[in-house]
């Protein structure tokens, strides 16, 4: 009867490392990450002309008229689900907080 292998963690994490790392080196290589940094600033240079017309021409300046695109809403079912579950949570731990220090004062008191 032969012996199981143990499972070597240690070779295990050292190649997910290194995968990760070819394929983060990949995305670098291929200039991923270059373009999404320059496609916001050039988001930016537009906002910043506008800015710059917007006070050459006198017009009213509000710092939301340049932001437009900024704010993404990133709410969807399995947040609010959660932001529920920790809202009933804590309203119920300060109730019962409350109810206990209540009555440990009317004992003590």
């Amino acid at each position: 009867m032969e012996k199981k292998k143990k499972t070597n963690w240690f070779k295990i994490i050292i190649i997910g490392l290194f995968i990760i790392y070819i394929g983060l080196y990949a995305l670098n290589t291929s200039g991923y990450y270059d373009g999404s940094i320059r496609r916001k600033v050039e988001f930016t240079n537009e906002q910043i002309e506008k800015f710059e017309n917007d006070i050459k021409n006198g017009e009213t300046v509000d710092i939301n008229n340049y932001l437009e695109k900024q704010n993404k809403d990133y709410t969807n079912g399995a947040s609010k689900l959660g932001y529920e579950i920790s809202s009933n949570i804590d309203s119920f731990l300060n109730q019962g907080i409350k109810n206990i220090i209540g009555i440990l004062s009317k004992i003590l008191s």
